[in-house]
């Protein structure tokens, strides 16, 4: 008597009746508790039947395996996905399945072990950046006339863009793309200004040796961006559109301090206490807004 049947006989003896086990006999396939007949019957479980089946056809589809088994087909998946995982499983040992009607099929399973087993290996294998790669990232390298740097160069085509040159005539003649170009020119740009803060110039002059070293113009400017926005913001980045943009804050800042200072010359009238205590009110408002305002200058230059 096997373990399956011993099992079957303590539950009988135990009284539970509902506690049946599905069996199979191996001699001759018939479903029952030791009772077909065969001379020595070994019993064991529909499922293990099934997966038994299912190992000793391995092209059988799960639907035909279920059908000589007598179990469904989602007992002969199961068995089959569990034997799959596995540590001696062949996952997708074959890629095709005949079914009941004879036609084959694409093996799921195949298809997905084939996959996995190659997202494991892609993940085995350490990721390594080619030089091709690396240099797309850091910007192409750019060619360099002997005896001038990167810098030189993109002055060059400043100054041809103020002889009325267009900007894509300029890279042309420069043979570098856009990207590059205007990078550059940001480069060159902030470092002929006289009005950054002490830090700042030792980073744009930092960057613009990393740039005539290298030849190239993208990891020198991504260094500087937060300098580029502070100066230039979202306007353009031409020397013209700088300048004009030094003169709109100049004029702005003139005029309100202009207006402050012509105060002092105002007829003051009889004021009401309320009145009184809202000119105070927004005078000091106004005095702490300049003194933070002037502190911020100073804080740009250095000072």
């Amino acid at each position: 008597m096997n373990d399956t049947v011993r099992e079957l006989a303590a539950a009988a003896g135990a009284g539970l009746a509902d506690a049946k086990l599905q069996l199979v006999c191996q001699e001759c396939g018939a479903a029952g508790y030791g009772t077909c007949g065969c001379a020595n019957p070994v019993y064991v479980r529909a499922g293990q039947r099934a997966a038994q089946i299912a190992a000793a056809n391995p092209t059988l589809s799960n639907v035909a395996v279920a059908k000589l088994a007598g179990v469904d087909e989602a007992t002969v998946r199961r068995h089959r996905k569990k034997a799959s995982t596995s540590a001696n499983a062949e996952v997708g040992s074959t890629s095709k399945r005949t079914g009941r009607d004879g036609r084959q099929r694409r093996n799921p399973v195949s298809t997905a072990g084939t996959e996995k087993s190659r997202q494991a290996g892609d993940a085995s294998q350490p990721r390594k950046a080619t030089k091709a790669a690396a240099a797309q990232d850091n910007g192409p390298r750019i060619h360099v006339p002997e005896g001038q740097t990167l810098a030189e160069r993109i002055r060059e085509g400043m100054r041809m863009e103020e002889g009325g040159a267009t900007t894509r005539d300029t890279r042309k003649h420069l043979g570098m793309g856009e990207d590059s170009y205007r990078q550059g020119r940001v480069l060159v740009l902030l470092g002929d200004r006289n009005d950054l803060g002490a830090a700042d110039v030792a980073l744009v002059h930092k960057a613009l040796a990393l740039m005539n070293e290298e030849r190239r113009t993208r990891p020198a400017w991504l260094s500087i961006r937060h300098v580029e926005k502070k100066v230039f913001g979202k306007g353009q980045r031409s020397a013209a559109g700088a300048k004009r943009r030094v003169v709109d804050f100049m004029d702005g800042v003139i005029i309100t301090a202009r207006g402050c200072g012509d105060l002092a010359s105002l007829t003051i009238p009889h004021l009401s206490s309320e009145d009184y205590s809202t000119l105070i009110t927004e005078l000091n408002r106004a005095i702490r807004a300049l003194q933070a305002f002037a502190a911020e200058i100073k804080k740009g230059h250095g000072a």
